[in-house]
C-alpha cells in the first residue's frame, strides 16, 4: 500500500500530456513575471505581457536587462 502513491506520482507524471501541460503553465507563468518586470521598467504591460507569453524566459532575460527607470 506504502508503494501505490509513488508509483501512481510517477504514473501521472510520465503521461505526454501532463508534461505539455505543466511546460506550458510554467511557460505562462515566466511571461507574467517578464511582463511585471517590464512594467516596473517603464514598459508596456500589454505588448510585455504578449511578449512575455510567447518568449518565456528569453522573455524574462529581455526584460531583466531593461534599463531601471530613473527616480
Amino acid at each position: 500500500m506504502t508503494d501505490l502513491l509513488p508509483d501512481l506520482f510517477v504514473g501521472i507524471l510520465n503521461h505526454p500530456g501532463w508534461i505539455v501541460a505543466i511546460a506550458g503553465i510554467l511557460h505562462l507563468m515566466i511571461g507574467t513575471v517578464a511582463a511585471a518586470i517590464a512594467v516596473q521598467r517603464g514598459k508596456s504591460w500589454k505588448q510585455w505581457l504578449v511578449i512575455g507569453w510567447i518568449g518565456g524566459t528569453p522573455a524574462l532575460i529581455a526584460a531583466l536587462r531593461l534599463p531601471k527607470l530613473a527616480d
